[in-house]
């Protein structure tokens, strides 16, 4: 039986999960923390774009006490 992908692109993409999970449910915790005025479309950027939508929401979301405000 000949395999269709190389093992080496199931272990890249194991990696690529472990990687993008962690930040993705980091981002939800804050997202659940921190008031913003826009909290679904925060919601469906994180969810629909996992990388790219909680890189952008930890970078511009508002933190909270003591923290950066929003810009």
């Amino acid at each position: 039986m000949e395999l269709l992908v190389p093992p080496a692109y199931d272990l890249l993409w194991s990696v690529a999960v472990l990687a993008v999970l962690p930040l993705t449910v980091f981002a939800l915790l804050r997202w659940r923390a921190v008031p913003s005025r826009h909290p679904v479309l925060w919601l469906l950027a994180i969810l629909l774009l996992p990388v790219l939508g909680a890189v952008v929401f930890l970078a511009w979301a508002p933190r909270g006490v003591g923290g950066r405000e929003s810009r």
